[in-house]
């Protein structure tokens, strides 16, 4: 622990004192008897730094604001004389000065927690699928750069948090989390820890999983309650759906596994469309056209993309082309009508007139997004139209509901 430039408490030193604390203890409460001895220590530090020159002649460059609020709610008629006046002032500046070493104490900062992470890393348990090292290396890589992964977000917390005992708050009594198929299981698990007096009410629907492959109800269900120690997990089927016309329903339920036990709803409408395109110009200009079409004739028309990366790229493609047309992010609070252009991770529980799905090529749709074009699909609530740049996804395979407007560009010779 470095000050000034200078170390103040060495690498050894820490060790030294750590070595003699009884290890029987529990692993936080060895933590404070470390920190408490370092604080002491501190102390002393401030009391003879208040006696050195260099910090008497800082005391005397201060002007009459700064000595004020070294002085607080004292004034000098609170001192017998001068001399004890000035011992006040130099021990306020010495802590005023140290204060910063002080809170590098009492946050844990003598521990090097992305080193401890990566031991972490180094013994725990791992799906076959990851390998160990380039796990680890992409971490520091990243951490090089002061980027932090989200996926090592709620581990690295849930670890640092063990270690010091800190995190938890009791005061919450109820936690709700909605849509808890797109949160990691990690992130489950630290939020339980660190609201360890609320009851949870944890809910979610597998089948529209964004960020994951697609995975039974009961198999998440089981995997969720396990972890979390459940103790009233309660599978609910609703089979009966309300928004989409019984056209784009029964699209979007083929890509499921037991797609074939959700009702439609009798409400019809025209079939779900898709316009392939094997060129970026042609994609563009029925893109553009298609939009216009439906603006025409529906209050609301969702462009959904994959990421918000992806939306900002067509909004910048389409907004020459449009005057009422928006870029919805997190920041926005309200939808406005005509073409709204949003990621799908924010159209969740919204539904729109018409939707528009860009790219369902099979580059940007495979096994593993299958309930990220499912959760797309079902948020139009009349018309659907699919484009695709190159050859449709394989996840469709009822080209029965599908009409399909494919045109093939020939190059001249």
């Amino acid at each position: 622990m470095t000050f000034n430039g200078r170390t103040f408490f060495s690498q050894k030193h820490f060790q030294h004192i750590w070595d003699q604390i009884d290890p029987q203890l529990k692993l936080q409460d060895q933590l404070v008897k470390l920190k408490n001895h370092f604080i002491r220590i501190l102390k002393q530090r401030i009391t003879k730094i208040a006696q050195s020159d260099w910090l008497t002649k800082e005391l005397d460059t201060l002007n009459r604001q700064q000595i004020q609020r070294l002085l607080g709610s004292k004034s000098i008629e609170n001192f017998k004389d001068t001399a004890a006046y000035d011992r006040y002032l130099a021990r306020q500046l010495a802590k005023q000065r140290l204060r910063i070493v002080y809170d590098a104490l009492y946050n844990n900062l003598m521990i090097d927690f992305p080193n401890q992470y990566t031991d972490f890393l180094q013994w725990i348990d791992l799906p076959a699928s990851i390998h160990r090292q380039e796990l680890i290396q992409s971490f520091q890589h990243q951490l090089e750069f002061h980027h932090f992964p989200l996926a090592h977000t709620a581990p690295y917390l849930y670890l640092r948090d063990l270690l010091t005992g800190r995190g938890q708050n009791r005061n919450f009594q109820y936690v709700f989390i909605d849509e808890m198929q797109d949160y990691p299981l990690s992130l489950l698990i630290y939020l339980k820890y660190t609201f360890p007096k609320a009851q949870f009410t944890v809910i979610g629907d597998s089948e529209q999983a964004l960020f994951r492959p697609l995975e039974a109800p009961q198999v998440l269900l089981k995997r969720v309650s396990k972890s979390l120690q459940a103790q009233h997990p309660t599978l609910v089927n609703l089979q009966q759906s309300y928004r989409s016309t019984y056209e784009i329903t029964q699209l979007a339920t083929s890509l499921l596994p037991d797609g074939d036990q959700i009702t439609a709803f009798s409400r019809h409408g025209d079939q779900p469309q898709v316009i392939i395109r094997h060129d970026s110009t042609a994609w563009q200009a029925a893109l553009i056209k298609c939009a216009q079409r439906l603006q025409n004739g529906y209050q609301t028309v969702a462009i959904l993309s994959q990421n918000g990366q992806q939306a900002q790229v067509l909004y910048h493609l389409l907004h020459p082309h449009f005057n009422q047309i928006s870029h919805l992010t997190e920041h926005d609070l309200s939808l406005k009508t005509g073409i709204i252009i949003l990621p799908i991770y924010l159209a969740k529980g919204l539904e729109f007139d018409a939707v528009i799905l860009p790219d369902i090529s099979q580059d940007h749709f495979t096994r593993q997004q299958t309930g990220q074009l499912y959760t797309m699909m079902t948020r139009a609530m009349h018309e659907l139209v699919m484009l695709s740049l190159g050859p449709i996804t394989t996840l469709i395979t009822d080209s029965q509901n599908l009409q399909i407007d494919q045109q093939i560009s020939f190059k001249p010779k």
